[in-house]
């Protein structure tokens, strides 16, 4: 279910001294005029301390909590994470059974919009009575429908949740060409083999075009980070232009949002008995991560390179990330490998916040790339001529590998859905990567995969 706390900043006390001029419509000057000053003894919207405040006040909420006696504890990993849990026995006579706790509910907070999942009805009533107490403006409490500009579906039975986020592509459409009724279809986010350049003199945009640019990029950022993580590529190039756009890059955007347009049905899918992996094959179990990183060395106009990975659990993806490297590069393995890396800091974060909530990861968690050199190196406990060149940080791969906590694994490049985020591919490639992006589980392939 979900909650949504009215005025939430207002609902918290103070904590600072602080002095205002007293607004219109009161009295401004005593009978003597001189002038008359307040003192806050509530946030208002637009105070630094006011998110702060709120804060404290909802961490000392959770904490008073009560279900049946049990507390809701904090997440290690995620401070907006609140777990409920018991312990359990050890049963006899299910000795494979090595669980410690049962988790009866999670409660997770975008600021004032707070959603909860519980394990049966009576929980739910008793959180929702305690929480409506504290906060008396709180709208909410039933299924959720819509969070955060995102259409939220689910199917208990059939095990299947689904996110689209059409009507904010909607907004973003008419942001971008106004009432102007889009006919052309394009057919990949991007023109294939496009090197977006530096804005020349001749070519700058309109104050008020500037503006519009600025404004659609920030708000497809909002939609690749919720649902629409397809698009990365073609967004990462968008906004290293950000400071001085040109025409070429107004042109990109438009291609972009008319790619949105015309798949602004297409959801991100979890599904219970989903095939969760990262390249085109068999799938494993739905709650074992998989994760994938690749790198487009050089594939930039000032030879720079582009990194992604990604992370999925129910067959869709819980972590994305893309994005330029700030260094040049010596070599695409030296790039493979900075990117596993950090696709490994990812995976060990995902990791822990699995064992919180209830459903630790039974063994290592494989990462896939393209590279045979990131591969065979990341199970080298040596440093070699051709990788030592490489910085100590970005052999943490390697680290994790020798712990216990992730597989580095080859993969093929054509069947790794992550190198739709590195590169703009042919329409027939994009479409069959973006497709299992998203969770749709319509394409599967076989492929050859090595340790």
């Amino acid at each position: 279910c979900q909650f949504d706390i009215g005025n939430a900043f207002l609902e918290s006390p103070q904590d600072t001294l602080v002095v205002i001029r007293m607004p219109l419509g009161l009295r401004r000057t005593d009978e003597q005029g001189n002038e008359l000053y307040g003192i806050l003894l509530r946030s208002i919207y637009g105070l630094k301390s006011a998110p702060r405040n709120f804060g404290k006040r909802y961490v000392k909420f959770m904490q008073s909590v009560r279900i049946d006696g049990l507390s809701y504890i904090q997440s290690q990993h995620d401070p907006t994470l609140w777990i409920l849990r018991r312990k359990l026995a050890r049963r006899p006579d299910r000795p494979d059974d090595t669980r410690q706790w049962e988790v009866l509910s999670y409660i997770n907070g975008w600021v004032d919009d707070i959603l909860g999942a519980f394990a049966n009805d009576a929980i739910r009533e008793q959180f929702a009575t305690q929480f409506k107490r504290e906060w008396k403006r709180t709208t909410g409490g039933g299924a959720i429908s819509w969070y955060l500009n995102c259409d939220v579906k689910y199917n208990l039975s059939a095990g299947i949740l689904t996110m689209n986020q059409r009507q904010k592509i909607e907004q973003i459409v008419k942001l971008v060409f106004g009432e102007v009724e889009i006919d052309a279809q394009v057919d990949t986010p991007a023109v294939v083999n496009q090197k977006l350049l530096p804005t020349e003199e001749s070519d700058e945009l309109s104050p008020d075009e500037t503006s519009t640019y600025r404004s659609a990029v920030g708000a497809c950022m909002w939609v690749y980070i919720i649902t629409r993580s397809d698009i990365g590529f073609a967004l990462i190039g968008l906004t290293r232009f950000l400071a001085n756009p040109g025409r070429q890059h107004m042109n990109a955007l438009r291609r972009l949002v008319k790619w949105l347009h015309c798949t602004k049905d297409q959801c991100l899918t979890f599904e219970r008995n989903s095939t969760n992996d990262c390249i085109h094959g068999p799938g494993t179990d739905p709650l074992e991560l998989t994760a994938s990183s690749d790198c487009g060395f050089a594939s930039n106009h000032d030879l720079t390179s582009n990194g992604a990975y990604i992370v999925m659990l129910g067959g869709a993806p819980i972590a994305v990330k893309t994005w330029i490297l700030k260094f040049h590069l010596w070599s695409a393995h030296e790039g493979e490998t900075c990117v596993a890396s950090e696709c490994a800091r990812e995976v060990i974060h995902q990791r822990s916040m699995c064992s919180e909530m209830g459903f630790a990861q039974r063994g290592p968690t494989p990462i896939y790339c393209d590279n045979a050199q990131t591969v065979i190196h990341a199970q080298e406990v040596r440093v070699t001529d051709k990788s030592k060149h490489i910085r100590l940080r970005d052999w943490y791969i390697r680290d994790q590998k020798l712990a216990g906590n992730v597989l580095c694994l080859k993969a093929k490049g054509t069947e790794l859905i992550i190198d739709a985020l590195t590169k703009q591919l042919p329409h027939a490639q994009h479409r069959r990567h973006y497709r299992k992006l998203l969770g749709d589980r319509s394409s599967v392939s076989t492929s050859g995969v090595s340790r």
